[in-house]
């Protein structure tokens, strides 16, 4: 199971005000028809054919409580085989040290696309500041805010002039797109890792930061609690609840103790759940079971 078009479009651009989804296309959007409405659209066109798909199989292959439950709801009959994901090599090498983090800042997700959720982590920044005056939040992906307004697509528009009305442009630092071993090193500087996105399968950036240590807090959306338990492996909060997600980041910058446990306990629970051996045979044996 991989992508869960379905899932993504229903929730595509929640949080974004009406006015900003009609009034605030950028030219771009108007000339290529390919504005957020249009997305969306398009997003749940692509579930349809993803269902059809779903329907006609026998079998699949998930991660999470989440992706099994819509598996199932789309098709009741198929059967089910649960295998985790091996990471990407370079992350298993990786150990997070507090006393090698910086305090207040944040490690983030790719966010050119609304589901992931920026909007919602712009207001939770500025919330922050008001009792942390540099913290910083780095979002990776090379989303490009400050563009001509020719050429720029509507959602950095919008995230370009959120960063104005909530004072915070330079609390978010917008960091190009990073290889493993530059992500890797981004977050080992981090206090934590934030996850801000509103629909999550199993969350590959989440995981990665797990099995190196560091702290993370995640929007509790989609299979995230299947990979992070609220206050054991990691802070869980509902995503648009910027008040209770401001005050679990405050909870990890105040609270050495708690991130030293977090740490040590995500990182036990992802060593085990991306285990490359472990997960390698799992996967062989769900492929001779079906070929029998």
């Amino acid at each position: 199971m991989q992508g869960l078009a379905g899932a993504c479009a229903d929730v595509y651009v929640k949080g974004m005000p009406l006015k900003e989804l009609v009034f605030g296309r950028s030219m771009n959007d108007n000339k290529r028809l390919k504005g957020l409405i249009e997305r969306k659209i398009l997003m749940h066109l692509r579930a349809m054919k993803t269902d059809k798909i779903i329907k006609k199989v026998k079998y699949c292959i998930g991660r999470t409580h989440f992706d099994k439950a819509e598996a199932k709801k789309i098709n009741p009959g198929i059967k089910y085989f649960s295998c985790n994901r091996i990471l990407r090599s370079d992350f298993y090498s990786y150990s997070w040290d507090i006393e090698k983090a910086e305090k207040h800042k944040l490690f983030g997700i790719r966010s050119e696309i609304p589901y992931k959720g920026l909007h919602y982590a712009v207001k939770v920044i500025a919330k922050l500041k008001e009792k942390y005056p540099d913290v910083l939040l780095e979002v990776p992906g090379g989303l490009r805010v400050d563009e001509p307004a020719s050429s720029i697509a509507s959602y950095p528009k919008y995230i370009n002039k959120l960063l104005d009305e909530y004072g915070v442009r330079e609390n978010i630092k917008f960091l190009p797109s990073l290889n493993p071993q530059e992500i890797a090193e981004h977050m080992m500087s981090s206090r934590a890792f934030y996850q801000y996105s509103i629909i999550e399968n199993s969350p590959n950036s989440l995981a990665e930061a797990q099995i190196m240590g560091v702290p993370s807090v995640a929007s509790d959306v989609g299979g995230t609690s299947s990979y992070a338990e609220d206050n054991v492996s990691g802070l869980l909060f509902e995503v648009d609840n910027i008040n209770e997600c401001a005050e679990k980041i405050s909870r990890i910058f105040e609270d050495d103790e708690l991130c030293l446990s977090l740490s040590k306990n995500g990182r036990k629970i992802a060593e085990e759940r991306h285990d490359i051996k472990v997960n390698t045979e799992k996967l062989i044996s769900i492929y001779r079971e079906l070929t029998k």
